[in-house]
């Protein structure tokens, strides 16, 4: 599934819930994808990171934490 702001607090739901299992960065060390514990996948495309950002809904710096099950 795509991240856009329009399922962004289904996202946010979602990852409080179940967890994260993994996440995926490109080069630059920007988050491309992340999948949940229980298996579902998320993309994060550079557009998506554009509409974020001016959205004000991102904080810069912080990785995504995997945590082991």
């Amino acid at each position: 599934m795509k991240f856009t702001l329009e399922n962004w607090s289904y996202i946010q739901k979602k990852v409080r819930e179940v967890g994260i299992r993994n996440a995926e960065y490109n080069s630059k060390g920007e988050l491309q994808a992340f999948t949940t514990k229980d298996g579902e996948r998320f993309e994060f495309s550079r557009e998506t990171f554009e509409q974020f950002k001016n959205a004000g809904l991102l904080k810069l710096g912080l990785r995504v934490e995997e945590k082991g099950e």
